[in-house]
């Protein structure tokens, strides 16, 4: 059981609340994603003819954001290292 508690005249009641976060913070890569390329709309097809990425990976991953962010700009540096050794 609960003590009872005091209510004084000029305090108000206490508010019963638990902690819940309203929106999780962004990775690093999210933020450099959406540094980069400004004016992408987030749906599957856009990304998949953007980066060049088969649709079925793309709806795959489409749900968790980080880790696709993290696969497209793993293919974006394996590109840039193909055009750099040949």
């Amino acid at each position: 059981m609960k003590p009872v508690e005091k209510l004084y005249r000029n305090r108000p009641q206490p508010i019963q609340t638990t902690f819940q976060p309203t929106r999780k913070r962004k990775t690093k890569l999210e933020s450099r994603f959406e540094k980069d390329y400004p004016n992408l709309k987030w749906e599957p097809k856009n990304l998949s003819l953007k980066f060049l990425i088969p649709l079925d990976k793309v709806k795959e991953l489409f749900n968790d954001k980080p880790a696709l962010i993290k696969y497209i700009y793993n293919k974006i540096d394996l590109e840039k290292q193909d055009h750099t050794i040949v």
